[in-house]
């Protein structure tokens, strides 16, 4: 070989080495990125488990407050409906006493006048 095609070669050579340097560089640079990407990534999916965790827990939460509310409403209509019968038996205790009363005064009243029914 004469030396210009060494020189030739020894410059495709060198550029070889150097595109290969670049590549390698390249190489790590995307390695690099992946491993970035993929941390952000993993570290997207932790949050999105951990919000996904809370929804659950607070829809749990909320069928059970709607449970209880419904109960609550439940109880307050079963009282209401307790509550007017006895309010209104509360309300005639007097007038039906006096009223009693009366019948029994008429009664006395009726033996002082009238001591010895006829059968």
């Amino acid at each position: 070989m004469n030396k210009i095609e060494e020189k030739d070669q020894d410059k495709i050579i060198a550029q070889l080495q150097s595109e290969n340097a670049t590549l390698n560089q390249l190489l790590d640079v995307s390695e690099k990125s992946t491993l970035t990407q993929s941390y952000h990534l993993e570290t997207a999916i932790a949050e999105l488990e951990k919000t996904l965790e809370k929804l659950q827990t607070t829809y749990a939460q909320l069928l059970h407050t709607e449970n209880f509310s419904s109960l609550g409403r439940m109880i307050a209509g079963v009282a209401h409906e307790i509550n007017n019968p006895i309010s209104y038996i509360r309300g005639n205790i007097i007038p039906a006493q006096e009223y009693i009363q009366d019948i029994l005064e008429l009664l006395d009243i009726y033996q002082q006048q009238y001591p010895e029914p006829t059968p």
